[in-house]
């Protein structure tokens, strides 16, 4: 909102001109659409009198005037609302989407399996996928493009069959089929709801900057004459049009009055023969995405090309680690080859990964590789484990570098867009040659954003002599045109920030190779000054010792960069810990070589977590600074001196902010700094002794002051606090020390059945949603049922302290939550619920709420009977006597929704002494009706609407397809029962599903 809303810093306004303003003024209407998420023609409906009242809503001290804060704030509030009826849209379109995608994949599956079994194995599976009809069915439903299909060979036609048999049992089964499409549909329509946000927030500034250049009448929407005028004669909209959605400025320049009468029409959504703001962004949008959509074609090309030469490589890799010509490598085997500089440099090849990452595998790193990459953990790695291991990470690497090249692309075209403002004097869009000299001699700011863009101090920039910059400026000019386009101003740039990456690159191997230099000298001498002698080892009672010595602990410090606090708080367990990490081959005893690589290993460790925190702060400050210096350079200079430091200090709150944002240190902190203060304050970032500090110099320092404040945090922890939060920061703080006490399941714990892959994957988006790094999740009672919750049981803080008690006896729980411990108490959990919350499912990749399902609906009264059957024997009858075992087997007893008054109401009902299967179901609504009144989860009143339709909860028309798994609670006691009954359960593939899940995310 302060974004959308920057320019009115300052602002105070009575009610009188605030509505004036909102009436009259389409440039403060897009602004307000763009803080609240609502468009300018929702705006544009508010009356003078709805204004009004918005008004004296905002104005929170009821002083007559509306301040900028106030306006901020108050916006907020309106966004936040927004954004919720927004989500309750989105949910209500997904929804309708997942029902539309069940149908189509019910009657998919109908024709899959021809009149058969009722049940696909991988032979009918890909004979079905071949079948054109079919597979029109398959891509309606799942949202895939049918090309996809088409595209399928064996092996990911496999993969895609692992994925959708969630229980491994070699065939698809009617709900497996459906859940599987289903899934698929969901994640797409979340995917692109994402994509389509994504695009907007790119979209917004840029739309709103275009218009304000094109609408020349200042009516809030263009006619056609303002639309062509502005791609005809205006640059600077071309450039805010260019940058918006992804397409060169030249593209646009080359339409013809034609296409701009076409893509005008396009945009004018509502045929009024103008466009709105709101349909200008709209359309922003879908060029946006539709070039987006192009780029991935073209870079899905290049990848395939990518891979085919990763596979190539991958492949003479395994050829040089084979040396026994086994087709196979055991550990030794493959730690032997990791080790072997030939090996290393193609395996660097085939996946990209820096060279100094083998460097840093320790014998620890190397055997978990291993395992990762032996799939399936027969203690040997296969030729297609390596190769598919391999591409994997290539794949991987290709992406991350797609990703970073995009983001860089669209950082410097936006900062080149800002230089060019600043330096086109005569408004062409472009340079020449005059105007390009002139802007690196005279205008600062433009130097500051050229020199942001690539990454090149200002100082560099400013020591060109006019034979450079007339040499940089041909070199810009591709088309020998005698002018620089914006285009070219970009590309140029990128190319400038490319070359100074190289360099900086090749200078910091130099430093990095002359800090471990002299980090081995240190730990050379450090080893002779502990007295083990060159051919000693020492043992841990000895290396203890050494360590206990304070002129040694400088130089193994200074060896590796460590405080000396670290060393000098090891307790005996830690001490163990670091010798064991030095002991690289377990022998017992540490040898010359092994304390000397590992303290270099350390050091190299330190020197990058260094640079990388310099980096991160640098570039997080840079632009902020640059801000900054725009605000309080009053002369123009590009540097301060004493006096204008100090004014900008005491009297520019805007420029307080920016350095304050830049730092971490709050404004207040600033205001409180004297005169004297603020002169040794300049005096440290006059680096030069110039008496100014330029822009350099500037960032530079704010860069040191960002990093000792985020050491000073790290090392002393958030300002002091009092209470329940200073415990927990303490025995945080002690939990790091010493770690909490491992977790050992219960018996009755370790009997229920494992999750299954897509509650695995429930219980990891729950648990990263809730958890807090180094903690895990706070076990109060009202965070572990929110936890609950979030996982979509009927549950309330009654029921949560049953199941903490039973997960974990005893335990003391003020360590926090882990995954593992969470993963128990789930477990614990789905065993004791209520059948019916089969029907509350939830989309992995999205927080949103659930789908209910009629198939879901249509299984209750199979469960159901399954168990009163199991109670009432072969009379059909179950004893009164027995409801209440029969309501606690199902979970319905389990949380404060049921009353045992329900029980006695229904006993009294009851004369008979036996009761029906349909007597039970009535008593079964009337608790889940309870349920779902009162639940505090806001997932369950959103299923209530549709619960309510039916005329029974349960009582509907037969279980679905062959398959009826039932919900996750009675699915769970069914394999319960089957592993208490058998004296071992039918092993599952892990890898067949561990392989295909990414997969699936992917499609």
């Amino acid at each position: 909102v302060e974004n959308a809303l920057k320019e009115l810093e300052g602002m105070e306004v009575d009610v009188e001109q605030f509505v004036e303003a909102m009436l009259t003024n389409p440039m403060l209407i897009r602004k307000v659409a763009i803080a609240t998420g609502f468009s300018t023609a929702e705006i544009q409906q508010l009356a003078a009198a709805d204004l009004a009242s918005l008004f004296h809503s905002l104005d929170k001290d009821t002083s007559g005037t509306l301040s900028f804060d106030e306006f901020v704030a108050g916006l907020v509030q309106i966004r936040q609302q927004r954004m919720a009826q927004k989500m309750e849209e989105e949910l209500a379109e997904e929804q309708a989407a997942i029902n539309e995608a069940y149908m189509e994949a019910a009657e998919a599956f109908d024709d899959a399996s021809f009149g058969q079994s009722g049940e696909l194995d991988m032979g009918a599976f890909m004979t079905a996928l071949q079948d054109i009809d079919l597979m029109e069915k398959v891509a309606r439903a799942t949202q895939l493009p049918q090309s996809f299909f088409e595209s399928l060979n064996v092996g990911r036609m496999m993969d895609l069959f692992q994925q959708i048999d969630v229980d491994s049992s070699g065939t698809i089964s009617f709900s497996e089929w459906v859940d599987g499409l289903v899934r698929i549909r969901r994640e797409i329509f979340v995917q692109d709801k994402i994509e389509e946000e994504e695009a907007r927030n790119a979209v917004l500034q840029h739309a709103e900057e275009a218009m304000d250049e094109g609408d020349e009448n200042w009516d809030g929407e263009f006619e056609f004459d303002e639309f062509l005028l502005a791609f005809r004669q205006n640059p600077r909209f071309l450039r805010k049009v260019s940058l918006a959605t992804g397409v060169p400025v030249p593209e646009y320049q080359q339409l013809a009055d034609e296409d701009l009468a076409d893509l005008f029409n396009s945009l004018d959504t509502d045929f009024s023969g103008t466009v709105s703001f709101d349909e200008f962004v709209a359309g922003l949008v879908e060029i946006r995405r539709s070039r987006i959509a192009q780029q991935r074609e073209e870079d899905a090309m290049e990848e395939e090309a990518v891979l085919d030469d990763a596979y190539m490589d991958a492949a003479d890799a395994f050829e040089n680690a084979d040396f026994a010509y086994s087709g196979e490598l055991d550990l030794n085997a493959f730690m032997e080859a990791l080790q072997d500089p030939l090996v290393v440099d193609k395996v660097a090849i085939a996946t990209k990964l820096p060279m100094d990452f083998f460097d840093t595998l320790d014998h620890e790193r190397m055997i978990q590789l291993f395992t990762e990459i032996d799939t399936d953990s027969s203690g040997t790695v296969s030729f297609n484990e390596w190769v598919n291991y391999l591409v994997d990470i290539r794949k991987a690497t290709f992406e991350q570098q797609k990703f970073e090249e995009t983001q860089e692309r669209e950082e410097v075209a936006r900062l080149a867009e800002a230089a060019l403002e600043e330096g086109d004097e005569d408004w062409s869009g472009e340079f020449d040659f005059a105007e390009f000299l002139r802007a690196f001699r005279t205008n600062p700011r433009f130097l500051r954003k050229v020199a942001l863009a690539t990454e090149v101090p200002v100082e560099e920039y400013r020591s060109l002599c006019d034979e450079d910059l007339e040499d940089l400026f041909n070199s810009l000019d591709t088309d020998f045109s005698g002018t620089i386009s914006f285009d070219e101003f970009v590309v140029g740039l990128l190319d400038i920030r490319k070359g100074r990456q190289e360099m900086k690159a090749r200078e910091e191997a130099l430093l990095e190779e002359q800090a471990l230099d002299e980090a081995y000298m240190e730990a050379v001498e450090s080893f002779e000054d502990a007295d083990f002698g060159m051919d000693e080892e020492v043992d841990l009672t000895g290396f203890a010792a050494a360590l206990q010595r304070p002129e040694l602990v400088e130089k193994v410090s200074n060896a590796t960069k460590l405080p000396l606090e670290f060393f000098q708080s090891l307790d005996a367990a830690r001490m163990k810990q670091l010798f064991e990490e030095i002991d690289a081959d377990h022998s017992g005893t540490v040898s010359f070589q092994e304390w000397v690589s590992c303290l270099v290993r350390i050091r190299q460790h330190t020197y990058k977590q260094q640079r990388l925190a310099e980096e991160a702060a640098r570039r997080a400050i840079s632009s902020t600074a640059a801000d900054a210096m725009d605000v309080a350079d009053q002369d123009w200079s590009g540097e301060f001196n004493l006096q204008q430091f100090l004014e900008a200090f005491h009297g520019n709150r805007h420029f307080l902010q920016k350095v304050a944002a830049a730092t971490g240190v709050a404004v207040d902190e600033f205001m409180q700094l004297r005169d004297q203060d603020l002169h040794d304050l300049f005096a440290a970032l006059d680096t030069d002794y110039s008496g100014t500090v330029d822009f350099d110099e500037f960032v530079e320092g704010l860069v040191k002051i960002r990093l000792a404040r985020e050491e000073e945090i790290e090392s002393s922890g958030e300002p002091e606090s009092t209470g329940p939060q200073k415990k927990r920061k303490k025995k945080k703080k002690k939990q790091e020390q010493e770690g909490p006490p491992p977790y050992v399941q219960p018996k009755e714990v370790e009997r229920l059945p494992p999750l299954n892959a897509e509650q695995k994957a429930g219980l990891e988006a729950a648990f990263e949603k809730l958890n807090e790094p180094g903690w895990g999740i706070d076990s109060a009672l009202g965070m572990v049922t929110k936890f609950l919750e979030d996982l979509y049981l009927i549950v309330d803080e009654h029921a949560t302290r049953k199941y903490l008690d039973k997960a974990f006896p005893g335990r003391d729980l003020s360590w926090g939550l882990k995954l593992d411990e969470c993963e128990a108490l789930y477990r614990v959990a789905l065993d004791a619920q209520p059948l019916s919350t089969a029907m509350v499912r939830r989309s992995l990749s999205a927080a949103s709420l659930p789908a209910v399902r009629a198939k879901d609906l249509r299984n209750q009264e199979a469960d159901l009977r399954k168990v009163f059957e199991l109670k009432a024997g072969k009379s059909g009858n179950m004893p009164s006597a027995d409801v209440g075992e029969f309501l606690r087997t199902t979970g319905f007893t389990d949380t404060a929704a049921y009353s045992p008054s329900f029980l006695d109401e229904f006993h009294e009902s009851t004369k008979s002494g036996t009761v029906t299967f349909p007597d039970v179901l009535d008593l079964c609504n009337t608790v889940m009706t309870h349920a779902l009144k009162n639940s505090k989860s806001l997932m369950l009143p959103a299923i209530s609407e549709m619960v309510s339709k039916q005329e029974k909860i349960y009582r509907a028309t037969t279980p679905l397809g062959n398959d009826a798994a039932g919900p996750p609670a009675l699915s769970l006691r069914r394999r319960r029962r089957e592993q208490l009954s058998k004296s071992s359960s039918r092993p599952t593939s892990a890898m067949s599903r561990s392989s295909s899940a990414g997969r699936l995310s992917r499609f």
